[in-house]
């Protein structure tokens, strides 16, 4: 089971910040929040952090990447539980 996010690109144009939205969450456990890390997809190199999040189910924000690129998410923890399940999840950048 990955726990990554698909990629997008962001071309970085209009400062917009990057921000991920889940609606409907539960866990195997009793779910209480969601630990995310940003991170910039680079070829042949470790793939640098843009920085972690807490989500509780719904917004969270990080400041616009400062450069363009291929970007993901990724699942770093849970509060309690080994799985997530997420009814909607919408990437905004």
């Amino acid at each position: 089971m990955s726990n990554e996010s698909r990629h997008w690109t962001d071309s970085n144009a209009d400062g917009a910040w990057t921000g991920v939205y889940f609606e409907g969450c539960s866990t195997n456990g009793a779910f209480n929040q969601a630990g995310l890390m940003l991170r910039k997809a680079v070829d042949w190199q470790p793939d640098p952090s843009k920085g972690s999040r807490t989500n509780y189910c719904g917004w969270v924000d990080w400041k616009d990447p400062d450069d363009a690129g291929e970007y993901y998410f990724v699942l770093e923890s849970l509060s309690s539980g080994s799985r997530l399940w997420v009814n909607k999840v919408t990437v905004g950048f």
